[in-house]
């Protein structure tokens, strides 16, 4: 982990809400997923704990669930953006495209 990363892991109060950005070092795909935040549930309905969400969220089990109501293309975006191979994470310039619908 970079010394960078362990500065702002040192400032974020609660580490449910940290992005794997945060936890391990990425390319430029980083910036189309690292605002996302995760919420989830246990099977039980209770909060998990913080280090189960971010082991969760690193080894890319936890994902973001869309709602019926999303439409197709944002639900697409969003998975995109979401991929846990930085690699095939679209750039903030290829989200943007995709939002106008160039792509």
């Amino acid at each position: 982990m970079s010394e960078e990363a362990k500065t702002q892991m040192q400032e974020v109060e609660d580490s449910a809400w940290v992005s794997r950005w945060l936890v391990e070092d990425y390319g430029t795909q980083t910036n189309s997923e690292s605002s996302s935040s995760k919420d989830a549930l246990t099977p039980e309905g209770k909060k998990p704990k913080p280090f189960h969400i971010l082991s969760d969220v690193v080894s890319g089990i936890l994902r973001p669930r869309f709602s019926d109501e999303c439409p197709q293309r944002i639900r697409s975006i969003g998975l995109a953006c979401c991929q846990h191979d930085p690699a095939r994470r679209p750039t903030a310039a290829q989200v943007v495209r995709m939002l106008e619908g160039a792509d």
